[in-house]
C-alpha cells in the first residue's frame, strides 16, 4: 500500500510528535500549576493517550482514505481488463493454469469463463508452434516482458495467429503472467498473400527478363535476317493470312518498281498479276487449308509497275505461330532469260525435227536409186548399157548432193534464228 512505500506519512507523523511534546509539556504546566500533584499525575497520564487515541485516529483516516483509493484503483484496473477489445488472461508462472480471463477472451476463443478457467497455456496454443511455452515463461519469470506471434487454438479446433505481449505480475500474492493476445490473423494471411505476390512477381520478373533477353535475341535473329532478306537478290514478299502484303525487300522495289509504301496494304495477286498470268493457280492456293510445311511452287508471268513482263518463280510458304496461320513468306526468283532460252531450245528441236524428218524423205529417193543402178551395173556387159548408167548415178548423185545443201542451209538457218 502506498501508505507504507510513502515518504511523507511518516515525515507528517515525525513532526507531529514533536509539536505535541513541545506544545502539550507547555500547556500542561500552565494548567497544573498551583493544582495538587497527584491532579497534575492525572493530566500528564492523559496526554500519552490524547496522543495515541488522536494519532490512531490520524491513522484510521489516512488507512481508509488509501484503501478506499486502492479500491477504486482496482475496481478500475479490473474494468480495464474485463473490458479491453483485445483478449487478455491471466496465467500462474508455477504450473501455467489459467485463472483470470476477459470477455474479449471469452469471445474471440469460443469458451465459457468456467471452460477457460480449466485451462492451461499450453492447451490453448497449437500444436503447430515452433516456440516453446515454457522458454516464454521462464523468460517472464526473469522479469522481461515477452513479445512473440504465436498459433493458439479455438475451442472449434481452428488455428489464428495472435502477437502475445507477457510479462510478470504479481495476483493474488502469487506470481502470474499476464497476456495481451492480438488477433492478427488477416493480418498474417495478408503478409502471406503478399508474401505469395512478391514471389510470383518476382518469378515474373525473372520470366519477363527471361523473354525480354529471348525478344532481344529473337530481334537480333530478326535485324540479321532481315539485313539478308534485304541484301539478297531474290525478291522476297510477306503477308497476311488473306494474301496482303505487310513486308517486301528491296529487291522486290528494285525489279517491280512498286516502293514498300505502295505495296504494303495491297493483294500481291492484284499487284503482281496481269493478262497472261495464271491467277487461278494462286488464288487456288490460298484458298485450300493450308498446313505447316506445306509449299507452293510455280512458274507465272508477272508485271512490273510500269508493265513489263516477266517470268518468275515463286516459291510460298505458309507462317503459323502457336498453331494458328499467321500469313505467308513468297520467295521470287526472275526466270525470264531462263525461259527464253527454253523456248529457244525448243524451237530448235522442233526445227531440226522437222529438218530431219524432211530430209530423211528426201535423201532415200537418190539414195535408193545410186543403191539401185549400182546393183543392176554390175551386171551389164556392154559399154553403151555402162555408160548409160552411170548417167543415172550422175543424177542421183546431184539430187543427193542438192538435198544435202538444202538441208545445210536449213540447218544455218535455225542456228542463226535460235542459237
Amino acid at each position: 500500500m502506498r501508505i507504507f512505500s510513502s515518504y511523507k506519512f511518516p515525515l507528517i507523523y515525525f513532526v507531529i510528535c514533536i509539536v505535541w511534546e513541545i506544545t502539550t509539556d507547555y500547556l500542561l504546566q500552565l494548567i497544573t500549576d498551583g493544582m495538587p500533584e497527584e491532579t497534575s499525575i492525572l493530566y500528564y497520564n492523559w496526554n500519552g493517550y490524547i496522543f495515541l487515541i488522536i494519532t490512531g485516529i490520524i491513522f484510521y483516516l489516512r488507512l481508509k482514505k488509501e484503501y478506499t483509493k486502492q479500491g477504486k484503483l482496482d475496481k478500475q484496473y479490473r474494468y480495464l481488463f474485463s473490458r479491453n477489445p483485445n483478449p487478455m488472461f491471466i496465467a500462474k508462472l508455477q504450473n501455467q493454469r489459467i485463472i483470470e480471463v476477459n470477455d474479449a477472451a471469452l469471445e474471440s476463443y469460443g469458451y465459457t469463463r468456467k471452460e477457460f478457467l480449466n485451462l492451461s497455456l499450453s492447451e490453448i496454443h497449437s500444436t503447430a508452434n515452433t516456440t516453446n511455452v515454457d522458454s516464454v515463461l521462464k523468460t517472464v519469470k526473469n522479469k522481461k516482458m515477452v513479445s512473440s506471434r504465436f498459433l493458439h487454438r479455438k475451442k472449434s479446433g481452428k488455428d489464428f495467429s495472435v502477437s502475445i505481449i507477457s510479462h510478470k505480475i504479481d495476483f493474488n500474492d502469487q506470481p502470474c503472467s499476464i497476456v495481451l493476445a492480438i488477433d492478427i490473423n488477416e493480418q498474417v494471411t495478408n503478409e502471406q498473400k503478399l508474401s505469395e505476390a512478391y514471389n510470383i512477381e518476382r518469378k515474373l520478373n525473372l520470366t519477363i527478363e527471361k523473354n525480354e533477353q529471348i525478344i532481344e535475341d529473337s530481334n537480333e535473329v530478326n535485324r540479321r535476317f532481315g539485313e539478308v532478306l534485304t541484301k539478297i537478290n531474290n525478291m522476297v514478299l510477306v503477308s497476311d493470312a488473306n494474301g496482303v502484303i505487310t513486308w517486301a525487300n528491296t529487291s522486290f522495289e528494285k525489279f517491280t518498281g512498286y516502293t514498300a509504301e505502295e505495296s504494303i496494304g495491297r493483294s500481291a495477286i492484284e499487284l503482281l498479276t496481269g493478262s497472261k498470268t495464271n491467277r487461278e493457280t494462286v488464288e487456288s492456293f490460298f484458298r485450300t487449308a493450308v498446313q505447316p510445311g506445306d509449299v507452293f511452287s510455280e512458274e507465272l508471268i508477272n508485271y512490273t509497275k510500269d508493265g513489263k513482263e516477266n517470268w518468275i518463280e515463286v516459291n510460298i510458304s505458309p507462317i503459323y505461330a502457336n498453331g494458328k496461320l499467321e500469313g505467308f513468306i513468297s520467295v521470287i526468283s526472275v526466270i525470264t532469260e531462263r525461259k527464253k532460252q527454253e523456248e529457244k531450245i525448243r524451237a530448235l528441236n522442233e526445227a531440226l525435227r522437222k529438218i530431219a524428218w524432211s530430209s530423211s524423205h528426201e535423201l532415200r529417193k537418190p539414195v535408193a536409186s545410186i543403191i539401185s543402178l549400182i546393183n543392176l551395173a554390175k551386171g551389164m556387159t556392154t559399154e553403151m548399157e555402162l555408160k548409160e548408167y552411170l548417167e543415172l548415178l550422175e543424177l542421183s548423185s546431184n539430187e543427193l548432193d542438192e538435198i544435202s545443201r538444202r538441208i545445210s542451209t536449213a540447218i544455218n538457218h535455225v542456228e542463226n534464228k535460235y542459237m
